[in-house]
This record gives structure tokens, C-alpha cells and sequence, in this order.
């Protein structure tokens, strides 16, 4: 499956459940750029339905103030 059908259908599936969360879907390759601080990363994570911002900066320690990563 493609990242926009599991980011797209997302909040219908937690509504049915009754959940409360958001899970950003990324691609293997976005990580990659994440992790060698690739001066695109920023411009990717703009383009996911369910922005991974938050999730990226909590549990890896990465700030998207200012600069790209």
C-alpha cells in the first residue's frame, strides 16, 4: 500500500474504533534523508496528511526550528 491510502483512510478507520492518535506513514527513503540530515527533509514531511513533525521531534530528538534538518 501507498503512503497517501494509509495516511488518507486513517481517521475514518480510528473513528470507527474509537480511537484518538495519529500515526504518520513514512517511507523507508524520508528516514534515511532524516537521519543524514538531508536539506530536503523538511520539504517531504510537508507533503504527509498526518504530519510527522511532532512524532520525529519527541522521539528522535530532531528540531525543525529554523533551519532545515
Amino acid at each position: 500500500m501507498c503512503q497517501a491510502n494509509l495516511d488518507l483512510h486513517q481517521e475514518k478507520v480510528l473513528e470507527e474504533m474509537g480511537a484518538d492518535y495519529s500515526l504518520p506513514v513514512l517511507y523507508f527513503t524520508e528516514l534515511i534523508g532524516l537521519a543524514l540530515s538531508h536539506k530536503d527533509a523538511r520539504k517531504w514531511l510537508k507533503g504527509h496528511f498526518v504530519d510527522p513533525v511532532p512524532l520525529i521531534a519527541e522521539q528522535c530528538g530532531i528540531s525543525f526550528s529554523g533551519k532545515a534538518p
